[in-house]
């Protein structure tokens, strides 16, 4: 059995037939509404007398069911692991669905399902995995995966629909967007005020076990319930379906409880259960996008008149959907706030060189939600005269060559006139020297002044703290220094040299060959301000990058080195 690769490419319409939703609504009726407090769930139930147990749909069981029997193992994906992928060992005969925000508890650190999946009975698959407990890793500590009665909070699971779309959209694997998930969980626990030695999601749902209970009491999962549509106050907020009523009831649970916690903290009274309806009409008018699931199936993608979900489909029947109300902003709710932790240097900010931003914010980023001003940054870059896509070639397969380039372009010269040849001149005049710890042994026996051609003080010095950091950590190659990037707290830990900040760190990752990566220097801000775009910092404005890549599509590395090239050649520093 071989691990099958994460693969979203665009598929053929003709190759299914769920590019609309009128089949599936067609078969779906609305029981009898339940309230408690602001929230009215409406049962989902077929229109077929079998309640999906008997019918020629494909046949599968849960995630919980499947660990509970034995029948899958979920392992990291190697004795390191890594933090954005997860191995599903299925030994069973049969399918296994997991839906998109599943939590999946114990092992390195707790994460989250970025998307749904339904795993091939007797195979092996690399699933993506966002973590949901920010101040944990525990690599190498064999610890086991722990069944978990939880999934990710509905602001929180609307979040990664916007991100893997817009991922998948770029052609590149399907992955949610980590930051804003991190910030989403912080988000969470703000609101609910509650507290997290390791900032895990689940401490919010285990200080409010009381309360979730009591709300849960008042929705029973009805005999031959498919699904819920949820009402919070007078908007719907969300629609959940599983083909299959006995495998829809064992995560009947874990899916109120993803809409209930909500509803602890934000009040209201329930609202007219009529707006349903036009919820339900406005899905009904969505043409969805087809994408290569990972796993079995095609993972067709929507979005349109305030809505935003999909549907996972396998031999033409649709096993699980999942739709929200996104027309209030909801895709900003969690990641416009900025990681408040990480200070803001002068490098992200004002210094000179490729890390400064304009002095003026054009317009305050609350004025629009992310979406708007990333559609508005878009058609900026649609407006250039002559303007082209461009792609930069990393990574490099050396070490000495990519930390050299790190370091230097934030010096406050000419990028290309200086930056580049003396990268050139590393890869040239020290070919064999490709790791870090290569690079580092020649810096202790030469002068590193003279192996960069650089007079400079302040560049070695950070150049020499970058390099013992990453041997220090183990990382050798690109593959390394990524897996460690994106690993919890490796950000912390490289801003805290002097003088590096989230634009080194992003850049970083960028040189890796992180198709996500952004590095917002001076050039890219001032894009910002001439498309009237004001950002809330720097991650903020890396995700307004990211969803602008999306829009023209394509990577958002792609979409940063386009711009930069362009502005950096043709405003020449003195």
């Amino acid at each position: 059995m071989s691990v099958l690769d994460i693969d979203t490419r665009v598929q053929p319409a003709d190759q299914h037939d769920a590019a609309g939703l009128g089949g599936l609504l067609a078969d779906l009726r609305l029981g009898d509404p339940q309230t408690e407090g602001p929230l009215i769930v409406l049962p989902l139930m077929t229109t077929d007398d079998s309640a999906g147990v008997d019918r020629d749909a494909p046949s599968y069981i849960t995630l919980r069911q499947a660990v509970a029997e034995g029948r899958l193992e979920i392992s990291e994906v190697s004795q390191a692991g890594t933090v954005a992928q997860l191995l599903f060992a299925n030994d069973g005969d049969a399918c296994v669905l997991a839906l998109d925000g599943e939590h999946v508890s114990g092992l390195n650190q707790d994460r989250i399902l970025d998307v749904p999946i339904l795993v091939d009975k007797r195979s092996r698959l690399t699933v993506p995995v966002s973590c949901v407990e920010r101040g944990r890793w525990d690599a190498g500590a064999a610890r086991r995966f722990e069944d978990s009665e939880y999934m990710a909070e509905r602001s929180v699971r609307l979040h990664m629909k916007h991100s893997t779309h817009a991922s998948m959209r770029t052609g590149a694997r399907a992955h949610a967007d980590q930051w804003g998930v991190w910030d989403a969980v912080d988000v969470l626990h703000a609101k609910h005020e509650t507290a997290s030695r390791t900032r895990a999601m689940r401490d919010a749902y285990t200080a409010r076990a009381d309360g979730l209970e009591r709300i849960l009491a008042a929705f029973d999962c009805a005999e031959g319930q498919v699904g819920i549509l949820v009402l919070h106050g007078s908007r719907v907020v969300g629609l959940d379906y599983v083909s299959r009523a006995p495998q829809y009831a064992e995560v009947h649970p874990r899916l109120l409880r993803s809409y209930a916690l909500e509803a602890l903290v934000s009040g209201g009274e329930p609202g007219d259960a009529a707006v349903a309806d036009s919820f339900l009409e406005r899905l009904g008018s969505l043409q969805g996008e087809p994408y290569k699931a990972v796993g079995l199936g095609s993972d067709v993608r929507f979005a349109g008149d305030g809505i935003v979900g999909h549907a996972l489909v396998y031999e033409a029947d649709v096993v699980h959907a999942s739709f929200f109300e996104s027309a209030a902003g909801g895709q900003a709710d969690a990641s416009r706030h900025s990681d408040h932790s990480e200070p803001r240097t002068t490098e992200a900010y004002g210094r000179p060189g490729r890390d400064a931003s304009p002095t003026e914010n054009p317009r305050p980023a609350g004025e629009a939600n992310r979406s708007d001003r990333a559609a508005a940054l878009a058609q900026h870059v649609r407006s250039l005269p002559d303007f082209e896509f461009r792609t930069f070639d990393v990574p490099y397969h050396h070490m000495g060559a990519l930390l050299t380039d790190a370091i230097l372009q934030a010096c406050g010269v000419r990028y290309f006139a200086q930056v580049v040849p003396r990268v050139a001149r590393v890869r040239q005049e020290y070919p064999h020297l490709r790791t870090t710890s290569e690079f580092l042994a020649l810096l202790s026996v030469s002068d590193p002044h003279v192996v960069l051609d650089w007079g400079g003080a302040t560049a070695v010095t950070r150049l020499l703290a970058l390099t013992d950091l990453l041997v220090s950590e183990g990382v050798e190659t690109e593959a390394d220094l990524l897996e460690f990037l994106d690993r919890p707290g490796s950000r912390a830990k490289v801003t805290a040299i002097s003088g590096v900040a989230a634009k080194t760190y992003s850049y970083l990752r960028f040189l890796c060959g992180a198709e996500d990566a952004v590095a917002v220097d001076r050039h890219l801000w001032r894009h910002l301000a001439d498309a009237g775009v004001g950002a809330d910092g720097f991650d903020d404005a890396v995700q307004i990058y990211r969803d602008a890549a999306a829009i023209l599509g394509v990577s958002p590395a792609t979409l940063e080195y386009s711009l930069f090239s362009r502005s950096a050649q043709r405003h020449k520093r003195p």
